[in-house]
């Protein structure tokens, strides 16, 4: 049986400078941002919304995502695949920005525990 997971009350904010990301294609309801410089197997970054549709008996819900893609290259094969992992969001929309921004926060909490990261990056899931 899996052990219960206690995930953090506050995010912290980020420190240090990472990677420098210029605007690349910036179009109404998608922006991509690439890696200054253009180096092969760039690194970009995608921020994507879609409006809410709305039906006879729901407002409809704000649909957000984000995705960062880049290419690696095997060490000794050469073989070169891609990277892309996405997070993506469908908020209904008549909940308030302080409610929203709480379950954004609760997602960015969870993505931030060991177990989601080794199960995003090797399939691992705790039994």
């Amino acid at each position: 049986m899996a052990s219960n997971l206690q995930l953090k009350a506050t995010l912290v904010p980020p420190t240090g400078t990472g990677k420098l990301m210029v605007p690349y294609r910036i179009d109404g309801d998608a922006a991509t941002y690439r890696i200054s410089g253009g180096v092969t197997g760039s690194f970009h970054y995608r921020l994507k919304r879609t409006e809410p549709k709305p039906t006879k008996t729901f407002p409809g819900s704000r649909r957000g995502e984000v995705k960062t893609s880049y290419t690696v290259t095997h060490p000794t094969t050469g073989v070169v695949g891609q990277v892309v992992i996405t997070t993506s969001s469908a908020i209904p929309d008549w909940l308030d920005k302080t409610a929203s921004d709480a379950a954004v926060t609760d997602h960015l909490l969870s993505l931030s525990e060991t177990e989601s990261k080794d199960h995003l990056s090797v399939g691992s899931i705790t039994q």
